[in-house]
């Protein structure tokens, strides 16, 4: 993994920015044993600010198991140059309440996936997350579940969601 994550041919893959601004509906695939009370996450578009803040707004609909209702939550992404990063564009945090932020590192990226990862306090990379654009969610993508199988701990058997109603 470091190998690859630390090598300066892959940075190419590790820029967010052009997925996160894209008008598709994103639709996140969960991993093994992640999310068991909510189904259906999918992200659209709102905003952006493509200036020295490299600002994304973003809102996420899911939906509850138990209740069936649906939420909504609008999310602030800021591209960021974070102490843990390993490319000067590979990092974003997300806002999602005023004071509450998750600091991100993306692994891959293309036009179809992202596959990112947390990163803590101490600058451990924990949990993976992998959100493919709606006009993919029937293809293989094989190589994002490559990636995502090794990156991530529990990747394994990860199945492709429908379209949500």
């Amino acid at each position: 993994q470091d190998i690859i994550m630390n090598d300066s041919d892959f940075e190419k893959f590790r820029d967010p920015y052009s997925f996160l601004t894209s008008r598709s509906r994103l639709y996140l695939i969960p991993l093994q044993d992640q999310f068991r009370t909510i189904e259906c996450i999918v992200s659209e578009f709102k905003e952006e600010d493509d200036g020295d803040n490299m600002r994304v707004v973003r809102t996420v609909f899911w939906t509850e198991s138990a209740s069936r209702d649906r939420k909504r939550k609008e999310v602030t992404i800021l591209m960021t140059e974070f102490p843990f990063g390993r490319s000067t564009r590979s990092n974003f945090t997300a806002f999602a309440l005023e004071n509450f932020f998750r600091v991100f590192e993306t692994i891959y990226t293309d036009g179809k996936c992202l596959i990112f990862r947390t990163i803590d306090e101490t600058g451990k990379r924990t949990e993976c997350f992998f959100w493919v654009k709606e006009d993919f969610l029937e293809s293989p993508l094989k190589h994002c579940h490559f990636v995502v199988n090794l990156f991530c701990e529990k990747g394994y058997g990860v199945e492709s969601p429908k379209k949500c109603q």
